[in-house]
């Protein structure tokens, strides 16, 4: 099933499943990833994936699950519909986050932007330089970084 949003004079679109990261109630060390129907609350696929900080985002066809673990991190893309498991990236130093058009995936580091084919995970490119956000568009792929103004305001 599919979220609904209102675009402004673009009418109803359908985005995506409704993703829920949590732990159990009992202390363990799995965080579980929970998938929901957004009309019935039924879950549509449940996965448990090492506890550490998770930080997840929705793209066509994918659900992206970014891991940290101390400074290291990985990018893994599910399944939207089922919960299965396509690729899995190698180690990342520091991740943020991941972003996808449903073609590219987008792995955000304050080191780096590491890009991946979203079907298998194949390494595309790289790119030096810490950022923090990233939008993923059929042609183009838009990186933020955190900077200092050159000229810094003066006070009176």
């Amino acid at each position: 099933m599919t979220i609904t949003t209102r675009a402004a004079n673009l009418g109803w679109r359908r985005i995506g499943p409704l993703v829920l990261v949590g732990t159990t109630p009992e202390p363990t060390s799995v965080t579980t990833i929970n998938c929901l129907d957004p009309g019935t609350g039924h879950q549509l696929w449940s996965a448990a994936v090492p506890d550490g900080q998770i930080s997840t985002s929705l793209g066509p066809g994918l659900v992206l699950v970014t891991h940290l673990s101390g400074n290291q991190s990985t990018v893994e893309a599910r399944d939207s519909r089922t919960g299965v498991q396509r690729w899995q990236s190698p180690s990342l130093r520091s991740g943020v986050g991941a972003r996808t058009d449903g073609t590219v995936v987008v792995a955000l580091t304050f080191q780096s932007a590491a890009a991946f084919s979203a079907e298998r995970g194949r390494p595309l490119w790289t790119v030096a330089g810490g950022y923090t956000g990233a939008a993923v568009t059929a042609d183009t792929v838009y990186l933020a970084a955190q900077s200092t103004p050159k000229n810094q305001p003066q006070g009176d």
